[in-house]
């Protein structure tokens, strides 16, 4: 007659094996995919250990309820052992992964020699290699610009090289320490007016022809203040003078005129403003950042903060 621990094997044997086996079948499937999420140490993949390491921990309970606690006989009890020992290392192999991860290189595709058919010149408007490049500069910005990552980051952007320098730096991923010290090839991308910009630098392989990583840099700002000239500078600050509000904050105490700035699209050279003058009047711990429009000889608005 078979008995409850025989009808157990039958059934369970062929179930964990099935489980076991979908489960190497999906991380493999998961491994080749190279995304963020299906990367070793990705979300995904972390995910399906997770669940088999919870499968794994209700299948050794079952195997200690029904063949060790409710069994008199000495060969289920081994059986019921062994059982649990198989499942036990199962369980230890795949959490071994959550903190054995290798240090990995994210895949990139080989560098094909020349830039692809599939990346169009008007796909990336004002693209172009600055001059005096050495050699392997000129290889970098090829390599950089074959990349099927950095190609559509690219598409339909403005886009400017800066420069191919080395560079240097460390992270930490998936608790490994990874440093760098390859070329970099420094890429501005921008909208059409160049109101929005990143920066990206792609680092170079040069041996392998191939991009190792993107860094990426989305805090750039478009405005930076501009040379004035002192005819200006001037007419700026007779503009701020001769405004009532600007007369009403003196209130006739000793002042200082800070600074006077303007600020101007550092990719397109246009200004783009707010010129402005800076005040501070003593004694009162303020400062007055008043917009000024040369073009129409006014002040546009009057603000006030703490004087540091």
């Amino acid at each position: 007659m078979i008995g409850m621990s025989e009808v157990f094997l039958i059934l369970f044997v062929p179930v964990f094996v099935f489980v076991i086996v979908l489960w190497l079948w999906m991380l493999i499937d998961c491994l080749k995919r190279q995304d963020d999420n299906f990367a070793v140490g990705g979300n995904n993949v972390k995910l399906i250990w997770v669940l088999v390491i919870i499968f794994t921990g209700f299948i050794g309970a079952l195997i200690y309820y029904f063949l060790i606690k409710r069994t008199d006989s000495s060969q289920d009890l081994l059986i019921g052992i062994a059982l649990l020992a198989s499942v036990v290392i199962v369980v230890i192999l795949i959490a071994s992964l959550f903190v054995v991860i290798p240090e990995t290189t994210p895949y990139i595709e080989p560098y094909p020699s020349r830039i692809p058919d599939n990346l169009t010149y008007e796909e990336i408007p004002g693209w172009k290699v600055p001059d005096n490049l050495t050699e392997d500069q000129n290889l970098a910005v090829n390599i950089a610009m074959s990349n099927k990552t950095v190609q559509e980051m690219l598409r339909g952007k403005e886009v400017k090289i800066g420069s191919v320098s080395m560079a240097s730096g460390s992270a930490t991923e998936n608790g490994n320490e990874i440093s760098w010290n390859l070329p970099g090839v420094q890429i501005y991308i921008g909208n059409k007016d160049w109101t929005n910009i990143m920066e990206i630098t792609p680092l170079v392989d040069l041996k392998e022809k191939r991009v190792m990583r993107i860094l990426k840099n989305s805090f750039i700002k478009p405005a930076l203040p501009m040379n004035l000239s002192e005819d200006d500078k001037n007419k700026a600050i007779k503009i701020t003078l001769a405004d009532s509000q600007v007369k009403e904050k003196i209130g006739g105490r000793d002042y200082e005129i800070v600074e006077v700035v303007d600020y101007e699209n550092w990719m397109t050279g246009k200004r783009i403003g707010p010129m402005q003058v800076l005040i501070h009047v003593n004694g009162t711990g303020k400062v007055y950042p008043v917009t000024v429009n040369l073009t129409e000889n006014k002040v546009i608005e009057v603000g006030e903060y703490a004087w540091q």
